[in-house]
């Protein structure tokens, strides 16, 4: 061989072994961001609402007062944020900044996970409406809440604490959060809206859905669907929710998830108010009385210990005002937001706020 292939030789070599070091230094640095850096870098959704928010915030005059919105789908589609900010603003006479941060699949894990990421953001809400429900307290809510976080996006430092809670999957698995096999790939979407946000899909619903308005409400247009289509929702989620009431029991774990997001609460002196949202006929009738009596009997002793306050909501509205026995549709949304808004929990929202059932 002559001495110039050898060259080449050796340079092709030295570019392979440059290449491979390369990719292996984007791929830690990769793992590095998505697994152990902020939030946003591996929660698409958590980023959008983050970015909206804080643009409100930026917006606003200087001590405006920020009421926050946490819960699951029933929230996030049940309360029209920009609504009530309206008429808080004009009961109060002054303005104020009302988002709603609720997010698909929510719980009470969701809450304290999403709570404690705002908080480390600078983020830190006046008043806080907090969606609750006798399906929070089931014996399976905490498990499904930790299963379904997977598709959202945690980081290995969230998984610590989480894992406190329940088992979460298996971190070197490429379909889990951290996906540190192959991150780019499990994390293509966060790492697309950083760099070329223009070039994020648009997906109308779950973890990355985008058809949230500016104050992170995601509306459900139209009326209610027909009967028969109705009946099929209702079957499904009949299927859905029947393991959550098949023991009257309030779950220990439930339960200590929800002190600790109250304790995290009272330690940052935010304002609370526990909303059990509207529930179609149906989904009142699968829910046993001795359950959500036990469930309330709760909710009014640490509203009374806590000095926050409930609102019993469950059965504000009609079957009209649903898509299906969970889910408001808009119209319905509006009419809940405006009886919300009417409370005198809400004339002021920085006074003592006291137990009310409706």
């Amino acid at each position: 061989m002559s001495s110039k292939c050898r060259c080449t030789a050796r340079a092709a070599r030295a570019t392979l072994g440059c290449s491979l070091v390369s990719l292996g230094l984007i791929h830690l640095a990769l793992s590095a961001l998505v697994g152990w850096g902020p939030a946003e870098f591996h929660d698409p959704l958590y980023g959008e609402k983050l970015d909206q928010l804080r643009s409100h915030l930026a917006r606003a005059p200087k001590g405006t007062p920020l009421v926050l919105v946490l819960g699951s789908s029933r929230a996030l589609t049940g309360l029209n944020a920009r609504r009530l900010e309206q008429r808080l603003a004009e009961t109060r006479r002054r303005p104020v900044v009302v988002y709603n941060f609720a997010v698909p699949g929510g719980g009470p894990v969701t809450e304290l996970l999403l709570l404690r990421r705002l908080l480390d953001a600078g983020i830190r809400p006046d008043t806080l409406i907090l969606e609750t429900s006798p399906t929070f307290f089931a014996e399976v809510a905490v498990p499904d809440n930790l299963t379904w976080l997977e598709s959202h996006g945690i980081g290995l430092g969230e998984r610590n604490w989480l894992e406190s809670y329940g088992p979460l999957a298996d971190p070197r698995s490429v379909t889990t959060t951290s996906g540190v096999l192959v991150p780019w790939y499990r994390h293509r979407f966060a790492l697309v809206r950083w760099v070329a946000r223009g070039f994020m899909p648009s997906i109308p619903w779950g973890v990355l859905s985008s058809w949230f308005d500016e104050h992170g409400w995601e509306p459900i247009g139209g009326d209610r669907r027909s009967d028969q289509m109705y009946a099929q929702f209702v079957a499904a989620e009949r299927g859905a929710l029947g393991p959550y009431f098949q023991n009257s029991r309030l779950a220990p774990a439930s339960r200590r998830v929800f002190q600790d997001l109250l304790t995290l609460l009272d330690s940052q002196q935010i304002r609370t108010v526990l909303a059990l949202f509207p529930e179609g006929s149906d989904l009142r009738r699968w829910c046993p009385a001795e359950f959500r009596a036990r469930v309330m009997a709760a909710l009014g002793s640490v509203g009374r210990e806590r000095e926050v306050t409930i609102v019993d909501g469950h059965d504000w509205l009609s079957d009209d005002d649903f898509f299906d026995p969970i889910h408001l549709i808009a119209s319905g949304a509006d009419r809940f937001t405006d009886r919300l808004a009417g409370l005198t929990a809400f004339s002021d929202i920085r006074a003592p706020l006291a137990f009310r059932r409706r």
